[in-house]
């Protein structure tokens, strides 16, 4: 069980806190971590504010989920931080963030540290949670209303929700992937068509939480490896359909002209380039190749002039508005 309070203690929340700032904010939980496990707060920090790079953590309606895994740690813990004045946290709803509920767990535990991270974004869709866990003043209670609403949680009846993310290399497949991990998919990078079919059994009738909001990436790299390509595509859709699992694709793109400003400015190579393959002639191979799974896509994004951060706000403010079978295209901010 991934009970979120068993993860906590009393010791671990902290109450009426003023801190002004996020750097603020999470050098707070990283000495709280420290204490607690006697653990290097340096390095804590580091590995908090190295996601915070890839992505805000801000869930929404005031609340952020800041996480890491950390070399030292040898159990997952949870540290609960509840702010006196909410502070800026490039939240996609723009809301200041008030209430930090930070999860780290040890380096080489990534399912506990993934189906945690699950469970805490489920209850943050609970307004009646977050209305509550406001309303709380010791920290005895916020243990409590923890415990409350994840017995009611349990008793829910949840659909499987599956969103397949794929698109052009150096569109924002990764910062889409983070995004989707931060509201409590259970995130894999990189699978071929034929692998995800593999899995449609335990999607379609999750026996785990953790497979109930699953995140799978697909790209050329995969794709590279499969030459029945088209036909896998096909067959993966129309397994989709029979199953009738809920599933979103979504697809990123960008202009030639913007892809190549963005792997010059990395010195990245693209997965295509070779001594046949200029880095152009690349990009316009892998644009046609990923034509089928531009064709089913219900959620196309345009991330010519979006930043990371706003295509984070994209994803969040977008992705709960696609029905099966609705294509709905996005350009821009």
């Amino acid at each position: 069980m991934n009970d979120i309070a068993s993860f906590l203690s009393e010791d671990s929340i902290i109450i009426n806190h003023n801190s002004k700032s996020q750097k603020n904010a999470l050098e707070i939980i990283s000495k709280k971590m420290a204490e607690l496990t006697s653990t290097n707060a340096d390095k804590i920090f580091e590995k908090l504010y190295e996601r915070e790079k890839l992505g805000t953590t801000a869930f929404g309606n005031g609340f952020a989920i800041p996480h890491a895994r950390v070399e030292g740690i040898t159990k997952a813990r949870v540290i609960i931080l509840m702010l006196n004045e909410g502070i800026d946290f490039n939240s996609t709803d723009n809301s200041k963030v008030d209430v930090i509920i930070s999860l780290l767990a040890p380096n080489d535990e990534s399912d506990i540290h993934i189906k945690l991270l699950a469970n805490i974004a489920a209850l943050l869709d609970s307004k009646i949670f977050r209305e509550k866990i406001r309303s709380t003043e010791t920290a005895s209670d916020i243990i409590k209303v923890i415990q409350n609403t994840w017995i009611i949680y349990k008793m829910k009846t949840y659909k499987s929700k599956l969103i397949i993310i794929t698109g052009l290399s150096g569109s924002g497949k990764s910062v889409a992937l983070h995004s989707l991990e931060d509201q409590g998919y259970f995130c894999i990078d990189n699978l071929s068509p034929n692998m995800i079919m593999n899995m449609l059994d335990k999607i379609k009738n999750p026996k785990e939480k953790v497979y109930e909001k699953v995140a799978i990436s697909i790209d050329i790299r995969s794709i590279k490896l499969d030459r029945e390509f088209k036909e896998s595509i096909d067959t993966l859709y129309r397994k989709l359909n029979n199953l009738k699992i809920q599933t979103t694709t979504l697809f990123l793109y960008s202009s030639t002209k913007v892809l190549l400003s963005r792997f010059n400015a990395t010195r990245r190579l693209h997965p295509l380039t070779s001594t046949k393959l200029n880095l152009k002639s690349a990009i316009l191979e892998e644009a046609s190749i990923m034509q089928g799974l531009k064709e089913n896509s219900n959620l196309i994004i345009d991330t010519d002039e979006l930043s990371p951060i706003q295509l984070k706000k994209e994803i969040f403010s977008k992705i709960s508005f696609v029905k099966i079978g609705r294509r709905v295209k996005w350009s821009g901010c």
